[in-house]
């Protein structure tokens, strides 16, 4: 081939080409981005901000259990010791001991009364 049939083909496929485009008046160019496209982003933001916000609360809240739980223990604590000290001030022994150094003393068994009550009392007119 000679240098001349190849620019008459790459000239005749050019024509070709630009036989080919035509100007379509009236058409409308195509936004890259849709407003759909928007609307999803907007709604994919909002979901990972929920979650995160979420898992925020959750945190906080797991802290404050924990917290509590701890709280729990030790008012449980105190409450044991609290109750142990108070057993220890009204038991028995305890009770006798201040008693005698009040001057009282255990009754004897000529001390004790006994009343029966098992009978019924009766009104008689006269």
């Amino acid at each position: 081939m000679s240098a001349k049939s190849s620019v008459r083909y790459d000239y005749a496929v050019g024509q070709d080409v630009q036989a080919k485009l035509r100007v379509v008046e009236g058409s409308k160019k195509q936004p890259y981005f849709d407003l759909k496209f928007y609307v999803v982003g907007l709604v994919c933001v909002l979901m990972v901000a929920g979650l995160l916000l979420s898992r925020v609360q959750l945190t906080e809240n797991t802290e404050r259990l924990n917290t509590s739980t701890k709280d729990l223990g030790i008012l449980e604590s105190e409450e044991l010791i609290l109750r142990t000290k108070l057993e220890d001030k009204i038991s028995v022994s305890n009770v006798e001991e201040k008693a005698e150094a009040r001057g009282m003393r255990k009754t004897r068994s000529e001390q004790i009364d006994y009343i029966n009550v098992s009978r019924t009392d009766e009104l008689k007119e006269h």
